[in-house]
């Protein structure tokens, strides 16, 4: 892959102010120390331990600021690619070791098993196929696949952290008997994280 064709393919993505904004400093130490104040909040409401307060903690000497990056999307027909030899680019902020990389595992803790609950739940291909597999289809019905298009840029965090509380409502104790959740906490560390994924 051409190295120029792929940074314009990048910088065609940067620059659609819909999605991306220029900052001026990077935000990111920032957001770490919030972070670190919501973890102390939550260990002296006796939510975690001084133990996982310090792993989740982001490490400011050795934490990294995340990078953005693009995974080629080949499989796409060439007539829709921005450039004959350079496809449309998936794009991809990096959370490796940066000020979040640990929070978000732990909130996604708390989010996995709930999502699970949902009726409509597809974890992948296979799980689909394993709840079709014996169905009968009746010849009037429609099958219909869909994809849609940006998907992570096209969320609304509004929406998002509106979902997870409902979901926290419908199932309000921690579906681990060995930790307390603190929804108001793993809210606030969603919304802080999504609306600040700078690179």
């Amino acid at each position: 892959m051409d190295t120029e064709l792929y940074k314009a393919e990048a910088l065609r993505q940067l620059n659609n102010t819909k999605y991306y904004k220029t900052l001026d400093v990077p935000i990111y130490i920032e957001t770490a120390e919030k972070i670190t104040m919501i973890l102390r909040r939550m260990c002296n409401q006796g939510y975690i331990a001084g133990k996982q307060l310090s792993y989740l903690k982001p490490d400011l000497s050795n934490m990294q600021a995340r990078y953005f990056y693009l995974l080629p999307k080949i499989q796409k027909s060439r007539n829709s690619w921005p450039h004959i030899n350079m496809p449309t680019g998936r794009p991809i902020v990096s959370d490796c070791d940066s000020a979040s990389s640990r929070v978000c595992a732990f909130i996604d803790y708390f989010l996995q098993p709930l999502a699970n609950k949902h009726l409509s739940n597809l974890q992948d291909t296979y799980n689909f196929i394993s709840k079709i597999r014996d169905q009968q289809i009746d010849p009037s019905w429609l099958l219909i696949t869909a994809d849609v298009e940006s998907l992570y840029t096209n969320m609304h965090i509004d929406l998002i952290i509106q979902s997870v509380a409902e979901i926290f409502s419908e199932y309000p104790f921690s579906e681990y008997p060995d930790l307390n959740r603190s929804d108001e906490g793993v809210l606030e560390l969603l919304e802080l994280i999504l609306r600040n994924s700078d690179s």
